[in-house]
């Protein structure tokens, strides 16, 4: 509610994209599996439209839900501002791979607080968390798994074996 000020907006995009590095990231396929690569700046795709109902935001949020962000997009999210005069829509969308609902919340909040002139202009900066492999001691029963995973792959479901024809069975005269 209240006065939403689009630029302001787009200053609050940059201060959590260098608060939360996960916010400049994008998928990135080096061998056998993907990684994510954080860059030093991504442009966020912004669109500010004017507010015309009140269910406009739940239309765009309908429409958001069906333009999936493909995973080799950079950046994985992008915002959607429903500006009126003294009600507006604020709207997140991200990759499933980078955010959660709890931490789109925390981004939301933070993106807020800015607009409101409650953080500073120089946010601490977050850093991504290790990778689950690095988490966990070499012994862990994690890193055993990883080690043996091939192995188990073959356990679960194992190659087709090659089958014998079958002979016709013999005519007695």
């Amino acid at each position: 509610s209240g006065h939403v000020d689009a630029a302001r907006i787009q200053q609050a995009i940059a201060y959590v994209q260098q608060r939360y590095p996960i916010l400049r990231s994008r998928i990135v396929s080096t061998g056998s599996r993907p990684q994510l690569e954080v860059l030093t700046h991504v442009h966020v795709p912004f669109l500010a439209v004017a507010r015309q109902s009140a269910d406009q935001h739940m239309q765009l949020a309908q429409q958001e839900i069906s333009d999936s962000i493909p995973a080799d997009n950079c950046p994985l999210w992008r915002v959607h501002l429903v500006h009126g005069e003294t009600q507006s829509e604020l709207l997140l969308t991200f990759h499933h791979c980078m955010s959660d609902g709890l931490s789109s919340v925390q981004i939301m909040q933070d993106m807020l607080l800015f607009h409101a002139g409650q953080h500073s202009t120089e946010p601490e900066q977050i850093g991504i968390p290790l990778a689950y492999d690095d988490l966990l001691p070499k012994s862990s029963l994690w890193q055993t798994m990883q080690h043996y995973w091939p192995a188990i792959r073959r356990l679960i479901k194992p190659p087709a074996l090659a089958q014998l024809q079958q002979r016709p069975a013999a005519t007695s005269v």
